[in-house]
Parts: C-alpha cells; structure tokens; sequence
C-alpha cells in the first residue's frame, strides 16, 4: 500500500496565488487528484465516494487556472467524464462528450484544450491519436497520426502560440507525410520536423 511516483504535473507561476497541481496513483485511501496551495498542505480534488476510476496521466492549466485532467478514466467524482474532466477550482466538468481511448498528453491555447494519446474518436467522431475542443465541439487535427506497424500515440503536446501545435510520440505518419515520432500542426495541415527521432 502506498503512493506510486508522480505521474503528472502542473505549474502556473506568476500569478498572486500560484498553486501546484498534481495527479498520482494512490493504492488507499481512493482519491487520486490532489491539490497543494502552500508546502506541507494537500487537499483531495475529489470526495472519496467519487475519486478517479481509472489513471490520471496528464494535467493542463488555462489562463483563467482552470485545470484539465486526462487519462484512462471513465468517471471523475461520481460522474461520466469520457477520459477528460476539468476542474474550475469548485467542481469537476465534463468536456463535452470526452475521447475514446486514453490521454497522454493535454494543451490548453486560446480557447482550445488539445489531446493526444491513444484515441480513436473525440465527441462521437473519428480522430487518430489527438484531437481539439473548441469550448463547443470535438474536432480531429486532419487526418491525425499513424504508423503501419501498430497502434501510434501522441504522449506530448505544446503550442506553437501561432495557432498551431507540435506533438511527440510514437508514430511513423503525420497527416499524409512521414513524420518520425515528433510533427507540427499549424491549424490546416501537418508538417516533419526534418527527418524526427528514432
């Protein structure tokens, strides 16, 4: 019985109250989401009768220190959250319908919450490894990300700040172009970052 390693983290300096964010595996008691404002001081962001069902591998804050949770979670707090919930310092939301599959990776840019990971569809609808809420739909980044020798994953996402964004992981192809572990989005279409990483 104990804690396991942390798995996720989020940090959001300069602001009058900064507070750190921090989802790990627990063994008991059932809370897996916790929350510190000052060192030495942990609190559960979730009642007992309503912790994580599943794992939390990534969290994200916005500018208005809204925090995402994602991960392989069907419920967060008594709820259906479709692997996706985010909490706006009072209680835990829903994210529209949620994804299939599992998040590895969250990134929050003007407006936009992006996800990757093993995920096969987003609101009722197709995507291939990552997927973008709008604050009303779930849309697919084209075509997504795939290799022809297994099941492909974003596990990183960041904003290029241009409205686009670079995501890593393991796969082969990028839209309709090769794209070795690591490519760039840039709203209308993917792109290489040279010949990627192996």
């Amino acid at each position: 019985m104990g804690v396991h390693p942390t798995v996720a983290n989020a940090i959001r300096p300069g602001t009058i109250a900064p507070y750190v964010m921090v989802a790990y595996l627990l063994m008991a008691p059932p809370v897996s989401v916790a929350q510190t404002t000052s060192p030495g001081a942990w609190g559960p962001l979730a009642s007992p009768e309503g912790f994580v069902d599943g794992h939390i591998y990534a969290l994200a804050v916005d500018d208005r220190n809204n925090l995402y949770a994602g991960g392989s979670f069907d419920s967060l707090d008594g709820a259906a959250r479709g692997r996706l919930a985010m909490w706006d310092g009072e209680s835990w939301k829903s994210i529209g319908e949620g994804v299939e599959g599992v998040v590895y990776a969250v990134a929050v840019s003007n407006e936009r919450v992006y996800v990757g990971g093993v995920i096969q569809s987003a609101g009722g609808g197709p995507v291939e490894g990552v997927a973008v809420w709008d604050g009303a739909t779930w849309s697919a980044l084209g075509s997504g990300i795939s290799s022809p020798w297994g099941e492909a994953s974003v596990n990183a996402i960041i904003p290029d700040g241009r409205g686009g964004v670079y995501v890593g992981g393991d796969f082969y192809v990028a839209g309709e172009v090769a794209a070795s572990n690591i490519a760039h989005w840039d709203g209308a279409s993917w792109s290489p970052l040279g010949t990627g990483v192996s």
